[in-house]
């Protein structure tokens, strides 16, 4: 099979005060300082970017104007706290350098947010797997449409026929993936062994970690792009942001839960034998698989998320 690239496609826009979730405009920084969003100057890899990250993922749309904002913070006064504390820090001592954005991606400082004197009150559980399968199930098919687009654009082939000739092919770095789907679903299937249940706690740890894994891969797809003018750059960054929004979600449910996140990942699982790719060829190629392998991850959050749900649904009210 010939690997061919597409041609340049056209630069997505931003409209003033869309509170976007990251905000990333292809004609400049997206100001939304006056929103009573946690407003967090992070700089995209490329340097040439501001992003504005609201309290909720799920709740602040992709194109929801910044009135929702204040709607959402009168009725959820534990984000509201959270957001409260992490002004508290004086602007100045935040670090000039650059940090990945899945590092924190609701940029919110952890060391305020758990002060043991603060009395948090956490929503229901049901309340936050409702936020994680609304936001996933928006993201999804967003998904799908840009791997279509890509696909199509760069091979000239629809998603079936790639599956059919390279469905075989993955990188080892991103083994996680299917290792935790296997091992999460069989504890979905256990669900009656009381020592072995997967607990809400332990699917948002998991799973904010995996996550942040696979964002690394985007990191360098974006970065790559920008570098070699790749006509997907577009595309790269709209799959970029939903997963920020994904990672942002669990995160705020990590918190309003009073649980640490996996402080173990780190962009090294990524090795420079797929980083430093000369080829256009080699790059779509590993693209594909990040693209691929995010797919699936999405679909098995569905199940895994919803599975949850519909234990917490049938507990005696």
């Amino acid at each position: 099979m010939e690997l061919t690239s597409a041609s340049r496609g056209d630069s997505s826009e931003c409209s003033a005060c869309q509170c976007r979730v990251p905000c990333d405009c292809g004609h400049g920084p997206l100001d939304c300082a006056h929103t009573v969003t946690q407003t967090a100057h992070v700089h995209a890899v490329d340097g040439s970017r501001r992003r504005t990250v609201p309290v909720s993922a799920a709740t602040v749309r992709h194109s929801t104007p910044c009135l929702h904002a204040f709607q959402y913070l009168f009725k959820h006064p534990s984000v509201f706290l959270f957001l409260f504390l992490s002004s508290l820090s004086p602007a100045m001592s935040a670090p000039t350098a650059r940090r990945s954005q899945w590092k924190n991606p609701c940029s919110i400082e952890h060391s305020q947010a758990f002060d043991g004197d603060v009395n948090m009150q956490a929503p229901p559980d049901a309340v936050i797997l409702n936020r994680i399968i609304t936001l996933n199930n928006r993201v999804r098919p967003e998904v799908d449409m840009k791997m279509d687009a890509f696909v199509r654009s760069t091979y000239h082939v629809d998603e079936s026929e790639m599956l059919r000739d390279w469905g075989h092919h993955n990188m080892s770095w991103l083994g996680f993936v299917r290792e935790t789907i296997a091992q999460v679903e069989a504890k979905l299937e256990a669900q009656d062994d009381v020592d072995g249940r997967l607990t809400l706690g332990d699917a948002l740890r998991i799973h904010f970690a995996d996550l942040q894994r696979l964002a690394i891969g985007f990191e360098q797809m974006t970065v790559d792009a920008a570098l070699y003018g790749d006509p997907n750059l577009d595309n790269f960054r709209s799959l970029q942001n939903g997963l920020m929004e994904l990672l942002c979600e669990l995160q705020i449910s990590l918190l309003e839960k009073r649980l640490t996140a996996d402080s173990s990942v780190t962009a090294d699982i990524m090795g420079q034998d797929v980083r430093d790719l000369d080829s256009s060829r080699e790059r779509n190629l590993r693209n594909w698989v990040i693209i691929r392998e995010y797919k699936v991850y999405l679909a098995h959050l569905h199940k895994v998320f919803g599975a949850l749900k519909a234990q917490q649904d049938a507990l005696p009210q």
